[in-house]
């Protein structure tokens, strides 16, 4: 269905033609669609392609409805949200689409990437003035990394990110108390905790795409810590970075 819509719109070469199969590829190919259901599925994203600039671009309901019918329009745009095809902000539509490359901060990461089968990263011995505050928010980490969101596309590869990303937060723990002197360093487990339970409670239920974007990262040579993630249904992170040496947080 997808090398129709290339060839119509003349998207050979171009980045859409690349994101377009991405989307059959990654997304479209977990499911099987009768010839109907494929032809709804068509519709609704070739109502994204705009013609003049050959760019993917969002769409409303309305819009939708005039390409494939209301009915169907509201089913499939519920359907393609749950799949994490879409993300609806202020009545309009958007394709959701992984990048080529991750964000380079990603690249960044130090410690705590364990793969299927290797140990996880474990809280380690601290009776500091912080005590309590970190076995909490080590048992958050555990919590991530044993986590499985209730809608599920790709269970394992889910699984592997939670893992990974429940990893990242304890050596992100470790490393805040082995200076727990650091003025930063209650602000740094207070943010984590932040972090973790938006992850927990679905406030932030990002798609596979941005799940893999999601991380806490150390920054050994200017003694920070910073969190993103993707709050739920939205596509531009938040990122949230601590300055264990004054204390000062940012977020954007």
């Amino acid at each position: 269905m997808i090398e129709s819509l290339i060839r119509r719109y003349g998207l050979e070469g171009s980045p859409t033609e690349k994101a377009l199969k991405w989307i059959e590829r990654e997304v479209l190919a977990r499911y099987t669609f009768d010839p109907q259901q494929r032809s709804i599925v068509e519709g609704m994203i070739e109502t994204h392609i705009d013609p003049q600039t050959k760019t993917l671009v969002p769409a409303r309901l309305e819009e939708l409805s005039k390409t494939v019918g209301e009915e169907n329009a509201r089913n499939y745009a519920a359907f393609f949200q749950q799949i994490g095809l879409y993300t609806e902000r202020e009545g309009y539509y958007a394709l959701n689409i992984q990048e080529e490359e991750p964000l380079e901060v990603v690249e960044e990461r130090t410690v705590g990437e364990v793969e299927a089968g290797k140990e996880a990263v474990e809280p380690v011995r601290y009776e500091g003035r912080l005590r309590d505050m970190y076995n909490q928010m080590s048992e958050l980490a555990k919590k991530v990394r044993e986590y499985t969101p209730r809608i599920v596309v790709d269970k394992a590869a889910l699984a592997k990110e939670f893992r990974r990303l429940g990893n990242e937060l304890q050596a992100v723990l470790n490393y805040l108390v082995e200076n727990d002197q650091r003025e930063g360093v209650f602000k740094g487990l207070e943010r984590a905790g932040y972090f973790m339970r938006n992850i927990l409670d679905e406030s932030a239920r990002p798609t596979l795409p941005q799940l893999k974007k999601t991380f806490a990262r150390i920054d050994r040579k200017r003694e920070r810590v910073q969190f993103q993630y993707f709050p739920t249904n939205q596509k531009e992170a938040r990122v949230i970075t601590v300055d264990l040496r004054s204390g000062e947080v940012r977020s954007r």
